[in-house]
């Protein structure tokens, strides 16, 4: 019982230390790229839009330890407490959750090593030499973004928060609810992004990426 507690204990802290990290990702994002907006659909204006590498790295790390490092020991906690339910769905929704997080872990740990080299580099070279980095650039955050994240970690995210949230409802309701809802913005942007649907895409991010600060605080302070 005492370790049980000890793990509950640590998946409710370390939820709720997500999230600082992923609003001030959010943030200093926005301060890398000089409030552009746009930027972060585009890797080339996030290229010539980005005012300091160093936030850019910054943005990138607090993104991996906001949306997802932190958030593992939530992910089997609630594999744990909710297994009793239904052991084999529970079970395969719980690995789907773990892919997403450490498929989102390795996608900004590539992004954080790379890209400020790359900014760094475009913003000292000249003008044939920029052309060249812009296609490194676009390569390498095509490979993360659309390879890595996009579609194959968002549908095991989707799968996740919609499994996972339809049997924390019978725990507790209004958390459970939440969680589906997160889910469903998740899949909203996989799905956009698979149709080539930008409007569908931006609205499933953006939920997704206010929701993800809210539910983590929420399942925090449930656990605690």
């Amino acid at each position: 019982m005492d370790d049980e507690n000890t793990f509950r204990r640590v998946a409710a802290v370390t939820a709720v230390l997500a999230a600082p990290p992923a609003i001030g990702s959010l943030v200093v994002g926005l301060a890398a790229l000089g409030n552009d907006f746009d930027a972060f659909s585009d890797p080339s204006l996030l290229l010539a839009a980005t005012t300091s590498a160093g936030l850019l790295r910054w943005s990138v790390l607090l993104n991996m330890f906001g949306y997802y490092l932190l958030l593992t020991p939530a992910a089997l906690y609630l594999w744990h407490w909710l297994k009793t339910q239904s052991p084999h769905l529970v079970k395969l929704y719980s690995l789907c959750g773990l892919g997403y997080l450490w498929l989102g872990v390795m996608g900004a740990a590539i992004l954080a090593s790379v890209w400020p080299s790359l900014v760094n580099a475009y913003s000292q070279a000249a003008a044939g030499q920029q052309e060249t980095i812009t296609v490194v650039f676009e390569g390498i955050t095509a490979v993360v973004e659309g390879g890595l994240w996009s579609n194959p970690q968002d549908l095991l995210g989707g799968l996740w928060w919609l499994g996972i949230g339809s049997f924390l409802r019978r725990e507790r309701s209004g958390l459970g609810l939440l969680t589906m809802v997160l889910g469903a913005a998740v899949l909203l942007n996989s799905l956009g992004d698979f149709l080539n649907l930008e409007t569908l895409d931006t609205i499933g991010l953006s939920l997704a990426l206010l929701l993800v600060p809210i539910w983590s605080i929420w399942l925090g302070l449930t656990l605690l």
